[in-house]
């Protein structure tokens, strides 16, 4: 995904962690820790997320191009990158 004049690369890997965190693997070798909790709060369809079984089944969106859970929850590797904190 292109973003300005940088291209971001894909998200290859996803684990879901404690207090509403995911763990985001990129293909360059970047990780990136990104909380969710504020989606929860400001997006009602996140909320789905509270279930643990819904939450845990975060993957790679479809070509890499994010993270999703399902076909209503996702979140763009732009988000990620930007707002995510590098580990």
């Amino acid at each position: 995904m292109e973003i300005g004049n940088e291209l971001l690369p894909d998200v290859i890997k996803v684990e879901p962690l404690k207090n509403m965190t995911i763990k985001v693997f990129f293909a360059d070798g970047t990780i990136k820790l990104h909380d969710i909790k504020p989606y929860v709060k400001k997006f009602e369809v996140f909320s789905q997320l509270l279930d643990p079984v819904v939450f845990n089944s975060v993957k790679p969106a479809y070509l890499g191009t994010g993270v999703a859970w399902n076909d209503d929850i996702d979140i763009s590797p732009y988000d990620i990158w930007e707002l995510g904190t590098t580990v």
